[in-house]
């Protein structure tokens, strides 16, 4: 995807150059299995994206007496909703599963700027790039699946290069030189793999068939896992006899509730969930200013990240058995814990942070007087 914008003029009494750059991206990519049965040797879901994006904008004024005045922006909106998931009420039966949720994006955005002024006139540029970037990344197993298996890798990744460049020049001969320019990155990331938890909304989800917005007895106990057990739990935690099941009962009965109804993830083998997230990140704001009366050149570089979250988790009331049979799972990137290999037989959660940052802003001015 690439969006590039550019433009000079040049007057004799004044010169303005503007150009504006714009992408804007909101993707959602899923692979899943909801409400279903599926029984193969092995099972792959993977949702993946990988995205290259460019944005250009680059203006330029020359005048020759009066003004000139350029200005630029580039800005970027870009949104990434990647999932892939077991969902609730599915019945999973291989040897091998795997959910992958990749997102990966390269972003290079760039605003330049150049005015040029003579004889007595100013000069003034003026440029700004603008990125906003958010992305959610999910792979899980929904606590009301039934998944049977050997091994299971659920991983979740979130792969961010990016590039911000704004430079601005402007000079004047004979009067004033100013310049301006800001380079800002604003992230929110949130990467998550787990096993989902069980609370009230997802078993009305599942169970409330003629969505009266409340699950009945004869609903829950036609969802459960045995009739007869599933009644006397329903029986003890439909505290005022009212036949259906509130949030309020569900809380108060939820171990009971939740040893009743279906969901649960058995391997013979080992459970890996692995939440990744990394970014590479060179921000650069520049400005060069020169007049024969004043120059003035300002710049500003910033990188936003108001809201990131990477969790690799089992939710509340799901259930889990993993015997740990065979070499386990490692992890796929070689790290290692207390100078051995991390992963192994039985359950691992694994929730990674990595980071590289660059955020450079230089000015510069000069004048005769």
């Amino acid at each position: 995807l690439i969006a590039g914008a550019g433009g000079f003029a040049f007057g004799n009494d004044w010169g303005i150059g503007g150009t504006y750059a714009h992408n804007n991206l909101h993707q959602t990519v899923k692979a899943f299995v909801e409400n279903a049965a599926v029984t193969g040797a092995s099972i792959q879901l993977w949702a993946h994206t990988d995205n290259d994006i460019i944005g250009v904008a680059a203006s330029g004024a020359g005048a020759k007496d009066d003004g000139a005045i350029a200005g630029a922006v580039n800005l970027n909106f870009l949104t990434h909703s990647v999932q892939a998931y077991v969902g609730d009420d599915s019945v999973v039966n291989t040897t091998d599963l795997s959910v992958k949720a990749e997102n990966a994006g390269l972003l290079v955005s760039v605003a330049g700027v150049l005015a040029i002024g003579v004889n007595g006139a100013f000069a003034v540029g003026a440029d700004v790039s603008l990125s906003f970037i958010e992305s959610n990344v999910y792979a899980y197993l929904g606590s009301l699946a039934e998944i049977t298996a050997v091994d299971a890798r659920v991983f979740a990744s979130n792969d961010t290069e990016i590039v911000a460049v704004s430079a601005a020049i402007a000079v004047s001969t004979d009067g004033i030189g100013a310049s301006g320019s800001a380079a800002s990155v604003n992230l929110e990331h949130d990467v998550r793999s787990f096993v989902a938890a069980k609370d009230y909304a997802t078993l009305l989800a599942s169970m409330d068939c003629d969505q009266d917005g409340k699950i009945s007895k004869a609903e829950f106990v036609a969802r459960a896992g045995n009739a007869g057990t599933a009644a006397l739990a329903f029986a003890s935690a439909d505290t005022n006899q009212d036949g259906y099941l509130d949030s309020a009962e569900y809380l108060a009965g939820k171990q009971a509730i939740d040893a009743e109804t279906r969901g649960r993830i058995a391997l013979a083998g080992s459970l890996y969930l692995d939440a990744d997230d990394e970014t590479d990140l060179i921000v650069i704001a520049g400005s060069v200013a020169g007049g024969s009366d004043a120059g003035v050149g300002i710049s500003v570089a910033n990188v936003n990240v108001p809201e990131r979250t990477v969790k690799a988790y089992i939710g509340s009331g799901a259930r889990v058995d993993a015997k740990g049979n065979g070499t386990g799972i490692l992890d796929p990137g070689g790290k290692t814990f207390n100078a051995l290999p991390f992963g192994g037989p039985g359950i691992t959660l694994d929730a990674t942070v990595d980071d590289s940052f660059l955020i450079f802003a230089g000015g510069g001015a000069g004048a005769d007087t």
